[in-house]
């Protein structure tokens, strides 16, 4: 099939994509934070404050903590998604993360996640049953909450203990338990009080994202995109617009028709995930534009619009690697011999991470096509 149908104006450069989201609730939520912390001190000076004796904090045991209530938090998540039926995919405490990819477990250290966490979870049998996941999302911040309560109640019965570790344990769960209960995004990624929301409100929405997950599980266990089963990509593509995850779940059936190769409509579904990408976040806005470069290099046969995506996935943050992107522009421009030597550079760097999901091995499978079609030029120009 060809690509000459398919209307692509921002792919095209011919629109801009969707600005990023501005700062402005950043500095809202600061600011509020900080009247309400001026105003605990001022009443506290004005002796307005109930008489109760507010647990100290010990700021050496602020990081440790912080590990321990998001291991606990995302420990619990874990539990209680395995008890409904949820399979174990992955977890991330304070950085180090550890991750299913195909028939191996891969263990990492992210500095960008060093003050977070999250549980991956995985279909496995739960299928489309919201109560179910809302047990397993829910999971967390009741923990968090129990862990809040037990220690406040344990520092006002015995006091905070030897150096206040029981009142800074109080603090940092009340303030994870607040943060996991607070309606909010970012990128992609929803609070769990934001998840449940949606579970309990908008049940089209919640049952596109649960579409998104077993696909994710199907990914995870080593199938190719065009194996992926039709039926849940329709459900994950009802997704609405307005949600965050729309781009993404694009961005995955675009993957699908590539594979399959299909090209008009993979790009068509390119070309959503960059008309949305205002909510999806720095790190997949990124992904959508090395997509976008790749494909203006290897559909369009554009070099210079591939450079131009490629320039704006860099403005955004330090990619991991930009191989895969030089090697199609290579290609395009008909530099075999430099296209071969940053596919090798791919592999390599692919081969490091130790990922083998669906989408890793299809990103070999690419690559050893692109390297064939290298060699076999090359060849007819040395003969």
């Amino acid at each position: 099939m060809t690509s000459e149908l398919a209307a692509t104006p921002i792919l095209d450069l011919e629109q801009p994509p969707p600005p990023l989201p501005g700062k402005l609730h950043r500095y809202v939520i600061g600011l509020t934070a900080g009247v309400l912390v001026l105003s605990l001190l001022i009443l506290r000076d004005m002796n307005q404050l109930p008489p109760w004796h507010w647990p100290p904090v010990n700021g050496l045991l602020l990081f440790p903590f912080a590990w321990l209530g998001i291991a606990v938090h995302e420990a619990s998540h874990a539990l209680v998604g395995w008890l409904v039926g949820v399979e174990f995919g992955g977890i991330s405490v304070g950085g180090f993360v550890l991750m299913k990819s195909g028939t191996r477990w891969t263990c990492r250290f992210e500095l960008s996640h060093i003050f977070g966490g999250f549980f991956r979870p995985l279909s496995g049998k739960v299928g489309f049953d919201r109560s179910q996941w809302a047990w397993m999302v829910a999971a967390g911040p009741l923990a968090s909450v129990a862990l809040a309560v037990s220690s406040g109640w344990l520092c006002a019965q015995y006091g905070s203990g030897r150096w206040s570790w029981l009142g800074t344990l109080f603090w940092i769960s009340l303030f994870l338990s607040s943060v996991a209960l607070l309606p909010s995004s970012s990128g992609i990624n929803r609070s769990d009080g934001a998840r449940l929301w949606q579970l309990f409100r908008h049940p089209q929405p919640a049952r596109s994202w649960i579409a998104l997950l077993a696909i994710q599980t199907e990914d995870t266990a080593g199938i190719l995109p065009r194996s992926w089963s039709r039926a849940l990509l329709e459900e994950m593509l009802r997704m609405p617009p307005s949600d965050p995850e729309y781009a993404y779940c694009h961005l995955l059936a675009f993957y699908r028709l590539i594979d399959e190769r299909e090209e008009t409509a993979a790009l068509q579904h390119l070309e959503n995930a960059l008309s949305t990408l205002r909510r999806a976040g720095k790190l997949y806005r990124q992904m959508v534009y090395i997509e976008a470069a790749c494909a203006s290099a290897s559909i369009r046969k554009n070099p210079e619009q591939a450079r131009e995506w490629r320039k704006r996935a860099i403005a955004l943050m330090k990619p991991r690697s930009l191989e895969a992107v030089d090697a199609e522009i290579a290609i395009a421009e008909g530099r075999f011999e430099a296209a071969l030597k940053h596919l090798e550079a791919a592999q390599a760097h692919l081969d490091k991470s130790g990922l083998d999901s669906g989408l890793a091995r299809f990103a070999r499978e690419q690559w050893a096509q692109s390297a064939s079609l290298c060699r076999t030029a090359l060849t007819r120009t040395n003969s």
